[in-house]
């Protein structure tokens, strides 16, 4: 009990209104190899990359250090599904736990569960199909930049940092050694849709391939077929339209952070760290564009008025702020970023080695200190089989009880000014109650012991 209550104090003090709050939902903050079958909040990852959340809102995340790839169901819990720990390359034609990996960077899912991976520093996509089975779609023995209009297994690719699927079901890769972007349709066969001709940076305006591109580090897709890449080398975001011209949507060329509330074309992301940043783009269901603006330990948007903002990381390296609001959180080299349709942006905070997640919000919100804020008032805390609210003035009608993985666990009615709430079922630990009123709510937290 004590060291939840320890917890408790640590985590008490914040206050928040119109922010997205952040937590933890997979990770303890240090470094290693292990918690499968438990909560993934006490699990160990080891410079964990890409992240993907799929339709039932599984979490996949790619632990590039430990050659695995990891999954989060929705109670909380992990297990690795890809990935026997040794840096390699075997295992094709059989389950994918029994496989070797090295240095697994990004995931991508489609609707029917077959997870692809980019398998980055063996060159090559490989896929797991639904009975867990790894094969390789994509690359050979050898690194190079051939075999466009051919099938995607005997071509040759180079470093494969990120991978994203379209609606008709094409895959498409950054290879950043190749300065490109490729794509597997349904058939197999691989296609370079832009760069392709060495790094550089030109071609806006014009067809994608015939653009040059710098190293590119992450590449996502619109549900109307824009593509969005992270031109790393030449610190900047740029599209490709449906018609196959590109165009830069954000970053001036400078390496830097500037430009925040004014257009993105003239902002600058990430800066004079030890390489050139490891972004990471995702484009939400309204048409905003999210950035893992890597070196400058931040997530930026980008609206569809094209102007951005930070919306979470103060820009200081560290690990802190969970449970408050996203932009005074402490962030460490975040190198991919996911949202889902219900608007949760997922955040792999890899020096960290954690998975954190903002929480939607369309409210206004106050996170209360759980004790006495003049018109509400939770008791005890930490509380075992009851909690109590107890309310001056009862104008909220609903709660809710969040787990710190972002699970709802509990939710009811509020009909009178005192309310009990049972407990006893839900196992120990730090949660989350939010009361609601239908447009405003009231957040706070207690911890739960037996």
């Amino acid at each position: 009990m004590k060291k939840f209550q320890i917890l408790y104090v640590l985590l008490s003090a914040y206050f928040c209104s119109n922010a997205q709050v952040i937590i933890t939902v997979a990770g303890t903050g240090s470094g290693g190899y292990g918690g499968d079958g438990g909560p993934a909040t006490a699990a160990l990852l080891y410079h964990n990359s890409g992240i993907f959340v799929d339709r039932a809102n599984n979490l996949y995340i790619a632990d590039i250090a430990n050659h695995r790839v990891r999954k989060v169901d929705t109670s909380g819990i992990i297990t690795t599904i890809a990935g026997n720990g040794s840096g390699g390359y075997s295992g094709d034609g059989g389950p994918a736990t029994n496989a070797e990996l090295n240095i697994p960077t990004a995931i991508a899912v489609d609707t029917f569960g077959v997870v692809y991976i980019a398998d980055e520093n063996n060159n090559r996509i490989r896929k797991i199909d639904t009975n867990g089975i790894i094969t390789t779609i994509a690359g050979t023995i050898s690194i190079g930049y051939s075999g466009d209009g051919g099938a995607a297994t005997a071509a040759q690719i180079n470093d494969p940092c990120d991978i994203t699927l379209d609606n008709s079901g094409n895959l498409h890769i950054a290879e950043a050694g190749n300065y490109c972007i490729r794509m597997i349709n349904s058939s197999g066969v691989i296609s370079t849709v832009a760069g392709g001709s060495g790094s550089g940076f030109g071609g806006d305006g014009g067809p994608a391939t015939a653009a040059t591109l710098g190293r590119t580090r992450g590449v996502a897709i619109d549900s109307t077929y824009n593509l969005y890449i992270a031109d790393a080398d030449n610190y900047r975001i740029r599209m490709v339209n449906k018609a196959g011209n590109i165009s830069t949507i954000c970053g001036n060329g400078a390496m830097g952070y500037s430009g925040d509330g004014g257009p993105a074309t003239a902002a600058q992301i990430g800066d004079a760290g030890s390489g050139p940043p490891w972004q990471s783009v995702f484009p939400d269901k309204y048409g905003n564009i999210l950035i893992a603006d890597h070196y400058n330990n931040r997530i930026r948007k980008i609206s569809t008025a094209g102007i951005i903002t930070t919306i979470a990381g103060t820009g200081t390296t560290g690990y802190s702020g969970d449970g408050g609001p996203a932009t005074a959180a402490e962030l460490h080299n975040p190198n991919y970023v996911f949202c889902t349709d219900s608007g949760d942006i997922y955040i792999s905070d890899q020096v960290n080695n954690v998975v954190r997640k903002l929480t939607a919000s369309t409210t206004a919100t106050t996170v209360l200190s759980m004790a006495n804020d003049g018109a509400y008032r939770f008791f005890p805390n930490p509380a075992t089989d009851l909690l109590n609210i107890s309310a001056v003035k009862n104008s909220y009608r609903e709660y809710t009880i969040i787990n710190n993985g972002g699970t709802t666990v509990a939710s009811g009615k509020i009909l009178t000014a005192q309310k009990s709430i049972d407990i006893k079922r839900i196992p120990e630990g730090l949660y989350y109650i939010k009361l609601m009123d239908g447009r405003n709510s009231l957040c706070g937290r207690f911890v739960k012991v037996q």
